[in-house]
């Protein structure tokens, strides 16, 4: 009977342990603010790809005038 007892005492600690690793938010801050640098990259991206678009588009039109004056 005693061995019995030990171990459910364990089965208890590893449960305890386990739901206080669960319970840590430690990790949480990391992961939030990962995904919101993900979000922010793939938001300049695309900004900069309209953005280099309408230069290109805006340097062409001065050389055009350029050339044909």
């Amino acid at each position: 009977m005693g061995k019995g007892k030990y171990v459910n005492n364990a089965f208890l600690r590893l449960l305890s342990r386990f739901q206080m690793l669960t319970m840590r938010e430690d990790g949480q801050d990391l992961v939030e603010y990962a995904l919101l640098t993900g979000l922010l990259a793939a938001a300049a991206v695309a900004t900069m790809r309209t953005t280099a678009t309408s230069v290109a588009h805006v340097f062409t039109n001065i050389s055009t005038t350029l050339n044909a004056a």
